[in-house]
């Protein structure tokens, strides 16, 4: 899999088995508000004259990822992304733009790597991303994301995933967010292995205008993550039935992890129209709170690839509910 696989958005089906339904999906912009306690300590620094606060790369996060969800994180979740968030701080400056990998939060098959662009000319930025060179022979484009000792020519089994793009005046912060449960064969992540991530060529959308290359360059960091959670739950011991309207899907497999979900069910006929039976799904946790579910990739062939808004502590999971109100408890 290379650098192409990137744009593939969330809504798309796995392009091995249905390539022509491919399309990009448009970049999230994401100004991140704190949660619980976070937010009344900067709305009482506000008060006091002081509009500018740095957050730990943990808090924001946490802040990320409560934005995505709509609501405040729960205990669990926001004690989850402190234990789990690796720091890295790795800067590179090229053509007066510089990427700083700030941070990176991962488990086995997901990875979230928290970079921030600095340089002239970004205020008026709302999106964009690092565009992947074709390669000399045209058979494809470099790699985003591969292990050390590779080379970004050589064809890649990680990489597809989205950007999001958070604006912040002068500033850019961007999440890459890796994906490995578009493949079940696909390896996962695993920690104390270098990888390289490889960035090159900016491309930006501003307000009102068309997308334009910002700079050309060539961004490469040495990413090693320390922790990887494998933290995981089968739901289910027997195989089940889930429907919409007239599809119905026999799956044999549910396995819940901190920031995904992995779906193994019995092909049908119903080609990638198979994939609206996990719209609107939801992990709900014991407290109540809800967490969206999406069907991030799709192969008729018998797998789908499921993620979180935000990652879950397994120990505050009540069970899953599938978009037809089948429920899995934990």
């Amino acid at each position: 899999m290379n650098g192409k696989s990137l744009l593939i958005g969330l809504s798309c089906i796995d392009p091995k088995y249905i390539e022509e339904s491919e399309k990009d999906t448009p970049a999230r912009h994401v100004i991140a508000w704190k949660p619980l306690l976070i937010a009344a300590v900067i709305a009482a620094l506000l008060l006091a004259g002081c509009g500018y606060v740095v957050l730990s790369e943990a808090q924001w996060l946490q802040s990320f990822f409560s934005r995505q969800k709509g609501q405040p994180l729960s205990q669990g979740q926001s004690a989850y992304i402190e234990q789990n968030t690796q720091v890295i701080g790795q800067s590179v400056t090229v053509n007066g733009y510089t990427v700083t990998v700030e941070s990176a939060i991962a488990e086995e098959r997901v990875a979230c790597i928290r970079l921030r662009l600095e340089g002239p000319g970004l205020a008026d930025i709302h999106s964009g991303d690092f565009r992947p060179r074709p390669l000399a022979d045209g058979r494809g484009y470099e790699s985003l994301f591969f292990e050390k000792g590779h080379a970004s020519a050589e064809e890649s089994p990680y990489g597809l995933g989205r950007w999001i793009f958070s604006p912040d005046g002068n500033a850019i912060s961007i999440l890459i967010q890796l994906d490995q449960s578009a493949n079940p064969d696909a390896p996962s992540f695993e920690a104390g292995v270098p990888y390289v991530l490889h960035l090159t060529d900016l491309y930006v959308n501003g307000f009102g205008q068309t997308e334009r290359i910002l700079t050309e360059g060539t961004w490469d960091f040495e990413i090693v993550f320390d922790h990887l959670n494998t933290d995981s739950a089968e739901l289910i011991s027997l195989p089940i039935t889930i429907t919409h309207e007239n599809i119905s899907l026999r799956v044999t497999s549910v396995k819940l992890r901190t920031m995904g979900i992995d779906v193994r069910f019995a092909p049908g006929a119903y080609d990638y129209l198979g994939r609206d039976c996990f719209e609107d799904s939801w992990v709900v946790l014991k407290d109540g709170t809800r967490v969206s579910v999406f069907p991030q990739f799709y192969n008729p062939r018998g797998s789908a690839g499921l993620s979180l808004d935000c990652p879950i502590d397994l120990k505050e999971v009540d069970y899953v509910e599938f978009r037809d109100g089948t429920r899995l408890s934990m």
